[in-house]
């Protein structure tokens, strides 16, 4: 199941529907372009309750970015949970990486206004999270390796490039307005590294 951007069914707080309305506001209408009360005004809170949560815009346009990264990275490894294979597991991270962006091409427009208003100032996002899973992807790797289930290879810049890859195939898929093509586009880029990643005798 896709993990939406959107406030779940009951939740209440006040900070959550802030939230996600900013992410919605953000993207169509842009940074610059959004002001603070029309946040307010459609999540039906007051502007004090904005900046009490949030302090100023830009403090509420990056935990929007955060929140919506968070999102992403939880139906991430919701959806490679239990997975060993590597390429099973490639596939699966695709997957859930398409569907997600397919449901959310919001976040990409987010990212994209991130690194042009705050370039700099403040660490871009999703290098950030990216960061903090290339441990757990680079250690994965290594443990394939020396099962002679992945061919030898640099470890670091090759979780650095897949990454990469699929970072690139969705941005430029949203941005060409062919987010219902992900999931293709994905799985047919994956297929290539599996081949390229699998001894010649062990293709699967």
């Amino acid at each position: 199941m896709v993990a939406k951007i959107v406030l779940p069914e009951g939740a209440s707080t006040k900070r959550e529907a802030v939230l996600q309305t900013a992410i919605r506001i953000f993207a169509e209408q842009g940074y610059h372009n959004t002001d603070v009360q029309s946040i307010a005004d459609s999540a039906g809170v007051g502007n004090g309750t904005v900046y009490r949560h949030f302090g100023k815009k830009e403090a509420l346009f990056l935990a929007a970015v955060d929140s919506a990264m968070q999102r992403l990275d939880e139906h991430f490894y919701a959806a490679i949970s239990g997975i060993t294979n590597p390429f099973e597991l490639l596939r699966a991270g695709a997957v859930a990486y398409a569907e997600f962006f397919e449901a959310n091409p919001q976040l990409v427009e987010l990212m994209i206004q991130e690194r042009c208003e705050f370039r700099g100032d403040v660490p871009d996002t999703h290098l950030m999270y990216r960061e903090k899973n290339r441990e757990v992807f680079e250690q994965l790797l290594v443990a394939n390796i020396a099962q002679g289930i992945v061919r030898p290879v640099d470890v670091k810049s090759t979780v650095i490039g897949v990454a990469n890859l699929m970072y690139g195939t969705v941005v430029m898929g949203c941005i060409a307005g062919e987010q219902g093509r992900l999931k293709e586009s994905l799985l047919n880029m994956v297929e290539v590294v599996i081949r390229g990643l699998q001894p010649p005798a062990n293709h699967v």
